[in-house]
């Protein structure tokens, strides 16, 4: 058995591989692919085999797929060109004869009108018109991507934002990236389509007290209008580009595109997912 980890040396990657090794896998029947030299050779320190390959480089990518039983192909973050870019590997992965492709991409990636969602839709569609067995990670929002606010509830007792009383799922990453490992060993999981996220979904509003709770001390949620987050921004000095990635999440929070609550992910790790309170308790 061969399985071969895309991106394997990004912050998901890493830990994908880390679980399969946890899970039994030989280091040997692993191959790691990505582009950090640093982090490539620290997973070769594990016995892990490992190439340096870029999702450009079609050559490369055919080389490391080259008799692999399962590969995983975790989305790129190079906006405008990404898709190309997993085109490459998909068409790869075919050209390689791979068993089964895992691709991590957002939730109800078709038909949400989350920001993130396009490149996604489009490479779904990609991988199903290759007509490569593939397994869909429909990863929701990482909980880390919330430690910032989490940090202003700490330092200001205030939370304020656009994202109203909508709801979102978050887990770890960790968990997301052990779900991963999971698909891409075992069999049983191919060929399907996977909503993944925590076993709960909270509010703005439910964040704030539960960071209250964690800290010891009061935090409240106040809600703003989209022209209101935007002002705010402007006038705290925040980067207009992370302003605008900031304003768009919380768009994506406010309309619904993340608050869908489903048990795969908890079905894949085997045990339930992580609570918002207990993550928060190791921002601390």
């Amino acid at each position: 058995m061969t399985l071969v980890v895309m991106g394997a040396t990004g912050k998901l990657g890493r830990v994908a591989v880390r679980s399969l090794i946890d899970r039994g896998i030989a280091p040997n029947e692993i191959v790691a692919v990505g582009r950090n030299e640093s982090a490539l050779q620290e997973l070769a320190d594990q016995g892990t085999t490992v190439a340096r390959v870029d999702y450009s480089d079609t050559e490369g990518l055919r080389r490391a797929l080259d008799g692999a039983t399962a590969a995983l192909l975790i989305s790129g973050n190079e906006m405008g060109v990404r898709v190309e870019q997993h085109r490459n590997v998909i068409e790869a992965s075919v050209a390689a004869g791979v068993g089964n492709l895992v691709y991590t991409s957002v939730p109800n990636a078709r038909e949400t009108s989350l920001f993130l969602a396009p490149d996604h839709k489009v490479t779904e569609e990609i991988i199903e018109k290759s007509g490569i067995s593939a397994t869909i990670l429909r990863n929701n929002f990482y909980a880390e991507g919330f430690q910032a606010d989490f940090t202003r509830a700490r330092d200001t007792g205030l939370l304020a934002n656009s994202a109203g009383e909508g709801r979102v799922a978050t887990a770890p990453r960790a968990e997301f990236a052990e779900a991963a490992a999971v698909a891409l060993a075992g069999r049983e999981w191919d060929g399907k389509i996977y909503e993944l996220g925590g076993d709960h979904a909270w509010t703005y509003a439910e964040f704030a007290a539960t960071a209250a709770e964690v800290l010891g001390k009061p935090v409240r949620y106040q809600n703003l209008s989209p022209e209101q987050e935007a002002a705010a921004a402007h006038d705290a000095g925040v980067d207009e580009a992370i302003a605008r990635r900031i304003s768009v999440r919380n768009a994506g929070i406010r309309e619904g595109a993340v608050d869908r609550i489903t048990d795969d992910l908890s079905t894949l790790l085997g045990r339930p997912t992580t609570t918002l309170a207990s993550t928060m308790r190791t921002w601390v």
